[in-house]
């Protein structure tokens, strides 16, 4: 007997060994696969959330704690990291990678508590909890999806989020193994899901998840889901409603892009995209090829265009619907999909209608589901695929070398914002936001020589897929032949931005075709040509009219024709938008002088 006790102390000492080692090899792979991002810049809205925002700059952060939407977990880790660094950003990326491990590892445990709730799953032999929690939280740490908000600072508050959800689910299902009365893991569930809340609104997903979980694997009956923990789940829903009310006036403006302005689609229109945006994340989650910060979805053009996309979108959610009325854990996986979604692709319109980093999470249901397909067909093919315990491992870690390889080329592409936009504008050349910060990221690290062969290079990639050419590109092309002095060359390519790009369309699209405007006024004047160049200012500034470097040329156009007190308007106008420009002041002053001379002859 006591020999038998020492024998199965000595394997449960071995499996832990084993099991740190693997988790260890994995949080390795994962840290080498983000090593060349560790350096990268602040980017996009990292500008106005981090290096912008002095609230980070003291510990604790200057934010207000009662508003859900100030974000103020996320913005403490920040204020730590600048304590750590200042404005050196690898304590910042560092943060991400390792809160990105903890998150998976989270992953691997509430995908044991799931297994080793159910039958154990048969499939050519057993195949463990252990070994199904590792494989999905390999898979998933190393998955080149994940690199969207592990890479870009700001969506800490994503991995935040992520991490209090399965946080979350995890106490709960611990919960329900507890029959002590102080009950300890509904007191930690509630202190995650309000951590996870204040990270980022979209935590509340787990709320309905959680619920739909319980009834499938915890509790007889919903009454016993309520008597248990109904007051748990309470706290999700006070908590939510708070987080609405807080945001309500900001989503009726629409700040940042979010909420009902201007900018963004009608609901319907939206709804209908997100149908799109939703294969296309389903596509990325196996075949991540094209991985972009800044997709600039457009929106469709009408309902019954988006036909091919919502009708097997809807039979997906029927189908996952009927698999988890029928105590199927594939049907809770499918349905924990939307529900994850649902934030940030339902009944709140957003301007940026597809990023990859809103998938951050709703992999992992993904991965889930693919898992059981995978033993289904090998059910159902079972000489299909090797049987040795040795060929399967081998096969394991090729899609992980895999995975490694294509994370680790990501993260490249984040190690500077060149590169960064350069693969946003390989996506899509025709998305003006992109090449915009494409040149701006040259200008700030130095590569303005290497403008031309690229934006060459878009534009011969656009034509090769069809196009005749993208506007947006040539619209930056002409600008950059025309610092050069390359006259001949930017004319046509300005002319052709002109025609191609909105000037009522979305704000960048609006922006660029002003940019094209102007610098084809700026052409004219290199050619002594001002009523031409007048005409094309002045066009260009209906488009956008917080273009301070437009109504200054604007201005001094019009100087030289004597139009004194509408030169003096022009500079007024530019000073509203840049008030410490000083040359333009110097204008303005002269100006008024000009015209006051002027009415006293």
């Amino acid at each position: 007997m006591i020999a038998a006790i020492r024998t199965a102390n000595d394997m449960s000492n071995n499996q832990t060994t084993t099991n740190l080692r693997y988790v260890a090899l994995i949080s390795l792979l994962v840290s080498v696969a983000y090593l060349p991002a560790i350096n990268g810049p602040f980017v996009f809205d990292d500008a106005k959330n981090v290096l912008d925002n002095p609230a980070i700059t003291v510990f604790p952060p200057d934010v207000n704690w009662q508003n859900p939407a100030s974000r103020w977990l996320s913005t403490s880790t920040f204020a730590v990291n600048y304590q750590i660094s200042g404005w050196e950003t690898w304590t910042y990326h560092a943060t991400n990678i390792a809160l990105h491990i903890a998150c998976g590892w989270l992953l691997a445990l509430l995908v044991w508590e799931l297994l080793s709730r159910r039958k154990p799953v048969e499939s050519c032999g057993s195949f463990p909890a252990r070994n199904a929690a590792f494989l999905v939280a390999a898979i998933w740490m190393l998955h080149p999806l994940a690199s969207s908000a592990v890479a870009y600072i700001v969506q800490r508050s994503e991995i935040l989020a992520a991490c209090s959800i399965v946080g979350f689910l995890i106490a709960v299902m611990r919960d329900s193994s507890t029959e002590s009365r102080s009950r300890p893991w509904q007191w930690i569930a509630a202190v995650i899901i309000v951590a996870g809340i204040c990270s980022k609104t979209n935590a509340v997903s787990a709320l309905p998840i959680a619920i739909l979980l319980d009834k499938l694997l915890l509790s007889r009956s919903w009454r016993t889901l309520i008597k248990r923990r109904g007051l748990l789940y309470l706290l999700p829903v006070v908590m939510g409603t708070l987080s609405i009310w807080f945001l309500l006036p900001g989503l009726r403006r629409g700040d940042a892009g979010v909420g009902f302005s201007d900018e963004v689609p009608a609901i319907p229109i939206y709804l209908a995209t997100q149908s799109q945006v939703f294969w296309h994340y389903i596509w990325l989650c196996v075949w991540p090829s094209e991985l972009s910060i800044d997709y600039r979805w457009p929106p469709v053009t009408s309902i019954a265009t988006a036909l091919p996309w919502i009708v097997p979108t809807l039979m997906l959610l029927g189908f996952g619907l009927w698999r988890y009325r029928i105590g199927k854990l594939d049907g809770w996986l499918i349905l924990s999909l939307f529900l994850l979604l649902a934030p940030t692709s339902t009944l709140i319109p957003i301007t940026d209608i597809a990023v990859d980093h809103r998938m951050y999470l709703g992999l992992a249901p993904v991965i889930g589901l693919c898992l059981i397909l995978v033993r289904h067909f090998v059910s159902l093919r079972p000489n299909w695929i090797p049987q040795s315990s040795a060929a399967r491992f081998g096969i394991f870690c090729a899609i992980l070398t895999c995975l490694f390889l294509r994370t680790y080329t990501r993260a490249q592409d984040w190690s500077s914002g060149f590169d960064l936009w350069l693969s946003a504008a390989k996506v899509t050349p025709s998305n003006p936001r992109a090449l915009q910060n494409l040149t701006s990221a040259a200008k700030d690290e130095g590569r303005e020589n290497e403008l031309i062969p690229v934006l060459s290079e878009l534009q011969h990639q656009a034509r090769a897929a069809g196009q005749f050419s993208s506007p947006a590109v040539a619209s930056r092309l002409g600008e950059e032949y025309l610092k050069v002095g390359n006259l001949r060359q930017a004319e046509p390519l300005l002319r052709e931005a002109i025609a191609g790009l909105d000037p009522a369309g979305t704000i960048d699209e609006r922006q660029e075709h002003a940019a094209a405007r102007i610098n084809l006024a700026l052409l004219h004047l290199q050619r002594a040509e001002p009523e031409a160049a007048e005409v094309h200012l002045r066009a260009g500034l209906r488009s956008d009219p917080k273009l301070a470097h437009g109504h200054a040329i604007l201005g001094d156009l019009l100087m030289q024709k004597a139009a004194y007190a509408e030169a003096a308007t022009q500079f007024r106008l530019a000073l509203a938008i840049q008030p410490e420009w000083e040359q333009v002041k110097d204008d303005l002053a002269k100006a008024i002088a000009l015209q006051a001379a002027m009415s006293t002859r």
